[in-house]
């Protein structure tokens, strides 16, 4: 088909410009303890809510391509405020408020659930015990679940995983090795604040290990 390749490396390339869209599900397991019945809600809440952005992107990007030409959606620096301009008319300004309301509740959840990852790296001494401290009414409970999957899906993940950290080695390089090299910074990190058990005093008391 015209404009279309069967590249792998640009395969999984493109899914790094696009799989973040789906980001949130995964954000529902950092407040695993503070949900109603987990083991039945959780699997509900993630398949529910992919469906759901699924369907509505899988629409929006069809509209795009019903009243948008390639090139001019290729050239344009925001789809959805173009997209607007040519079937809204004068409504055209609602397309940037939805957006905002859209990041505004991304945001928001990922206030909730970033919270609780400082939460659970403060309890087990990773972080300043400071930040697992809990509300004195509330009380989070600290048991932690665990779950048993069938083996063929971590395997299938795996793999999947494998092909797309691989492929964009052949297509962008540079751009790999420079996310390498940021990523091996943090290993000195690991290693005196995590991995050693002999830590330095300076450490210990900035970390709050005697608070």
């Amino acid at each position: 088909m015209e404009g279309t390749t069967t590249n792998p490396a640009l395969l999984a390339t493109t899914f790094y410009h696009t799989i973040y869209a789906y980001d949130g599900w995964n954000s529902l397991n950092s407040i695993m303890e503070e949900l109603k019945d987990p083991i039945r809600n959780m699997p509900r809440a993630i398949a529910i809510s992919v469906t759901c952005v699924i369907v509505i992107y899988t629409l929006t990007n069809v509209a795009y391509f019903a009243v948008l030409p390639k090139d001019l959606m290729l050239a344009s620096p925001a789809v959805a405020v173009t997209f607007g301009n040519l079937t809204l008319g004068v409504m055209a300004w609602t397309i940037p408020v939805f957006v905002a309301c859209s990041i505004s509740g991304g945001i928001n959840g990922y206030t909730i659930t970033s919270s609780r990852l400082l939460f659970v790296s403060a309890r087990h001494g990773h972080l300043p015990r400071l930040l697992s401290l809990v509300h004195i009414e509330n009380n989070t409970p600290v048991t932690s679940l665990m779950f048993l999957v069938w083996i063929g899906f971590p395997i299938i993940y795996i793999v999947l995983s494998f092909f797309l950290c691989v492929m964009p080695v052949v297509e962008q390089p540079l751009e790999v090795v420079v996310a390498l090299v940021i990523l091996a910074t943090s290993i000195p990190v690991y290693y005196f604040l995590v991995h050693r058990e002999q830590k330095p005093q300076c450490l210990l008391n900035a970390m709050g290990e005697y608070f």
